[in-house]
């Protein structure tokens, strides 16, 4: 994975890469993709997908590969904050973000949870959108702790690469792990 980093003139500033990110899809990820794309609500009165419908997903060509991500923000601190693209079939439950440093090293990740959508984070807080069970927003202001890396065995510092810069941390594969960064529970909430 990399994330390029241009100036307001579109030219390049910096690359930097996350070396070995899973990013290649299984005939089984591809398959459970197609799957939950045909397995929708459907509206009363209609009891099966029309068929030009399912054909269509049936005949989707293949995907090899995913995206990197699916959002990135920059934080009051200035580190790039990366959510992993996840399919129709893998949302669900708690979604681990990628936390890069100002300077582009490997500061860690930070579980956030399935039903919380992230719209702004702050130096000591993570401000959002959180969804009851009836699917009702509520903003609420979650509490950031930020400290000393925990589960940093395998942290090595990041290799300079011109003005690309490869990043080395924790398995890329075992990203659910929380690193430098707690999410503690909501300090403000308009539903809990």
């Amino acid at each position: 994975m990399q994330i390029e980093e241009l100036n307001t003139s579109c030219d390049t500033v910096r690359i930097l890469r996350i070396p070995d990110y899973p990013l290649a899809l299984t005939a089984q990820q591809v398959r459970a993709e197609r799957d939950a794309r045909l397995d929708i609500p459907l509206p009363p009165g209609v009891s099966s997908l029309p068929p030009h419908y399912v054909e269509a997903v049936e005949d989707l060509p293949s995907q090899e590969t995913r995206p990197a991500y699916a959002g990135m923000r920059v934080d009051a601190t200035g580190a790039i904050w990366l959510q992993p693209f996840r399919g129709l079939s893998e949302r669900g439950g708690p979604e681990p973000w990628l936390v890069l440093g100002p300077d582009g090293n490997w500061l860690g990740s930070v579980e956030m949870p399935g039903d919380f959508w992230v719209t702004d984070i702050g130096v000591d807080e993570v401000l959002g959108i959180w969804m009851d069970a009836l699917d009702v927003q509520h903003p609420q202001v979650r509490h950031l702790a930020r400290g000393q890396a925990a589960n940093l065995e395998s942290y090595q510092p990041p290799i300079g690469l011109g003005n690309s810069k490869a990043i080395s941390g924790p398995d890329p594969r075992n990203l659910g792990q929380v690193d430098r960064f707690h999410l503690l529970q909501p300090f403000f909430s308009s539903g809990r």
